[in-house]
């Protein structure tokens, strides 16, 4: 029994041999194509200048998968490329007629591929590769196609190649297809492939530091997300120069598209139309306005109750007074004295014996009574918590809001031309754009100096703000309504030969919170390095209340003090009256 499950497993392992050997060497170009459409679930095949003299040919054209075909000529036009639309998943099969590649169909690849270049591609050859393939692996490499197969047909047999761009081009012989669907491993090890950056200061994406031990420190959310990077894929990060922020925006979209460096640090900007990693979000643009100033100590008085209610509290010492008047029944009018006892019933504080004429007015004393406590209780409360937290003028909410800011919105140059032919931007934040230089709106932003409005990307704007989140009243606040939109996603050279594994790193360390995480970090990097400092109030000690917040109160006693005066001087003028015409009275009587 051992023996025929020896045997039958001897045979299936010969079989298995016998079958890759013989797809490799002697099978035809469908079969190898076939194979790799099966195994990457290819639903497009580009067919370029394919040789209908070849006895694969027919082969080709009866495969399952669709295809288009493309016949170059020397007036070729080559300005398409694809967008991935309807699929991504396109194998391109070209055939050389002109070694190492015809001047037309490397300009097509280029074209085509610029924003799909990890796309694969099977290059086939009826001449001997040995001599020229070299050259085309370099120029592969350079345009970032590293998906790259060359199949050498000579006669029924077919020899397989490919490279290995890391850290430098090496030519590999495959024995089989399966060798190069397995060499996606080799693919995500850059083997110390350098990275090359540009240093600059851009808080908190990058910035560099001396630290305590004397030692350079390269930090910022964005520079770790490259270390990281590299420290996975076995990758360093090489900085070739230091530039000042405002030589960014001049000659970084040179650098990328001369590729002398391979990522910039910065959001990227569609309206540029430079090469990127797969993008978030949508990170927007907002416009840092300091914090409303606090209202005059002397207002909080009149603040626990709106107007209606101070009306309400007015009409109620009103109500009370007619009603205590109307039910005083034979003892007079008494005007003065109901008043008097509805206007302390109402502030809730003592006053003398009362008499009570009937029952009536022992409902009304009760109710008055009632009120005032409730009054009373709630403006006491609603006064205290205002003087706690305190009370400010209205905020900057929206853009139309900044109609009445006295502030102007300083940038740099590059920036405030931006804005000016932007249409999203509207009139009213034009009218406070001030051009300054670079430098002083970094070093008034980093300040939180509260004389000027600033604009800048939610990331940044939220770094710069998180030195004063200790603070009970903050500096400034970031406004909800953005001006244009940025996407969070970094500009890289065009064909940038790791950008697929560089967009699934950055996509699964944003869908895990890496990002978010690395983000905060930078926050407090800011603050460690000393580019920042932690804001603190004043403190939690008593509120000393000076003259001006009881500018009310003598107002209102010089009020009534004016009030008495002319009333007594009615009295007096009244006594005065009734004492002459009494007397001509009498004259008259006599």
């Amino acid at each position: 029994m051992h023996s025929i499950l020896r045997f039958f497993l001897l045979l299936q392992y010969f079989g298995r041999h016998a079958i890759n050997s013989e797809q490799t060497k002697s099978s035809g170009l469908s079969q190898v194509l076939t194979q790799l459409n099966t195994a990457y679930n290819i639903n497009l095949n580009i067919l370029i200048n394919l040789d209908y003299n070849s006895p694969d040919a027919l082969e080709i054209l009866q495969m399952d998968t669709p295809k288009i075909q493309l016949e170059l000529s020397a007036n070729f036009s080559t300005n398409f490329s694809l967008l991935g639309r309807f699929t991504e998943k396109t194998l391109t099969v070209v055939y050389i007629r002109t070694t190492p590649l015809d001047a037309t169909v490397a300009n097509l690849l280029s074209s085509m591929l610029t924003e799909l270049h990890a796309l694969h591609i099977v290059f086939i050859t009826a001449s001997q590769p040995s001599a020229w393939q070299q050259d085309l692996y370099a120029y592969c490499f350079r345009e970032g196609f590293i998906n790259v197969l060359l199949i050498h047909k000579l006669n029924q047999t077919l020899s397989l190649y490919s490279y290995n761009p890391y850290p430098e081009i090496r030519i590999t012989k495959l024995g089989q297809v399966g060798d190069y669907l397995n060499r996606w491993h080799q693919l995500r090890d850059l083997q110390q492939y350098p990275i090359r950056i540009i240093s600059f200061e851009s808080i908190p994406r990058t910035f560099r530091y001396v630290n305590r031990r004397g030692q350079l420190v390269q930090s910022g959310y964005m520079h770790h997300v490259f270390l990281e990077f590299a420290r996975r894929h076995n990758g360093t990060v090489m900085i070739l120069k230091e530039l000042k922020f405002s030589e960014i925006y001049e000659n970084y979209l040179v650098y990328l598209k001369n590729k002398t460096i391979d990522v910039i640090y910065k959001p990227m900007e569609s309206e540029l139309g430079t090469s990127g990693t797969t993008s978030l979000y949508l990170l927007k643009m907002h416009i840092m306005v300091p914090h409303a100033r606090p209202i005059a100590s002397y207002i909080y008085l009149t603040r626990p109750f709106t107007w209606t209610v101070w009306l309400a509290v007015i009409g109620s010492i009103g109500y009370g007074m007619l009603m205590l008047c109307r039910t005083n029944g034979n003892r007079g009018p008494e005007i003065g004295r109901h008043f008097l006892h509805s206007w302390c019933h109402i502030l809730y504080v003592a006053q003398p014996m009362i008499n009570i004429a009937n029952w009536q007015q022992y409902a009304i004393h009760f109710i008055l009574i009632s009120s005032g406590l409730i009054l009373t209780t709630s403006y006491l409360a609603q006064l205290s918590s205002m003087l706690t937290a305190g009370l400010f003028e209205p905020q900057y909410n929206t853009l139309e809001d900044l109609a009445r800011a006295p502030y102007k919105l300083i940038m740099s140059e590059y920036f405030a031309n931006y804005l000016m032919h932007s249409d999203s931007v509207p009139p009213v934040v034009r009218n406070h754009i001030q051009t300054v230089p670079s430098s002083v709106v970094e070093n008034a932003r980093l300040s939180l100096n509260t004389s000027f409005m600033y604009i800048g990307y939610s990331d940044r704007i939220r770094g710069i703000l998180y030195q004063q989140h200790l603070l009970k009243v903050p500096r400034f606040k970031m406004m909800t309504q953005s001006l244009c939109d940025g996407l969070m996603s970094f500009p890289v050279a065009p064909g940038l030969p790791y950008l697929n594994i560089l967009n699934i790193y950055i996509r699964r360390i944003f869908e895990s919170g890496i990002l978010k995480k690395m983000r905060s970090d930078s926050w407090r990097d800011v603050v460690k390095s000393g580019i920042t400092k932690l804001m603190r109030g004043d403190g939690v000690e008593e509120k000393h209340y000076d003259l001006e917040f009881y500018f009310y109160v003598f107002a209102l006693w010089a009020i009534g003090l004016g009030l008495s005066v002319l009333c007594f001087i009615l009295e007096l003028l009244r006594k005065r009256m009734t004492l002459q015409n009494s007397q001509t009275n009498e004259g008259h009587f006599n």
